[in-house]
């Protein structure tokens, strides 16, 4: 009976260290993958995006600077529209301006500024036209009308033009500089060689000379 008891005591031992044996090994078993879950959420890389917002801010000031060159082209290139051009005679200024064709040049100023210096320069020439009115109110008034056809000169052969209002303008300022019969020999061949001029002018553009 004795031997009975000691052999299921025995066994009852065996048993108790096989279970401790079990539950030490199920133990090993969880300490072992732990870890490796417990290792997965440190991530790192959330450093990342804290750095490339640093980097891209840096850039863009530097690309910024060149937009100051711009920014001063739109205010001269406004400024050239808008200015005014002006010519300037020893009786005067005057406003700079152009037809757009000649048949609107000889149908408005370009007409009426060839009548005016065809009937000046024949005051002048004139004793009884000088006798009503001095030769000086005679510059004053070439030169005015030099003045109108330079602000306004014909969209074509401007160089005959040009150089034919040259004649007239030193005739008016030798008129306008000393008054008097003597200052008309002096302008006379001024005059005749703007009116020559003017002729080829009006020639080469088909405008008659009968104006």
């Amino acid at each position: 009976m004795k031997i009975r008891m000691i052999v299921i005591v025995g066994i009852g031992i065996i048993g108790l260290a096989a279970c401790g044996s079990a539950k030490s090994s199920s133990a090993a078993d969880t300490t072992t993958t732990h870890p490796a879950v417990a290792g997965h959420p440190p991530t790192t890389a959330s450093a990342a995006p804290v750095t490339t917002p640093v980097t891209t801010p840096v850039t863009t000031p530097t690309l910024a600077s060149p937009t100051t060159d711009p920014a001063t082209t739109p205010t001269t290139a406004a400024a050239t529209p808008g200015s005014v051009k002006t010519i300037t005679l020893w009786c005067g200024s005057g406003i700079v301006y152009a037809e757009p064709s000649l048949s609107l040049w000889e149908n408005g100023s370009g007409y009426n500024t060839i009548d005016a210096i065809k009937r000046t320069t024949a005051y002048i020439e004139s004793a009884q036209q000088v006798q009503a009115n001095p030769y000086a109110a005679y510059a004053v008034q070439l030169c005015g009308e030099v003045l109108s056809a330079d602000g306004n000169r014909p969209p074509e052969d401007q160089s005959a033009w040009a150089s034919a209002m040259s004649d007239f303008l030193q005739a008016s300022a030798i008129l306008h500089s000393a008054p008097g019969a003597p200052a008309v020999s002096t302008a006379r061949p001024y005059l005749n060689s703007g009116t020559t001029e003017l002729n080829a002018f009006l020639a080469a553009v088909g405008i008659s000379q009968s104006i």
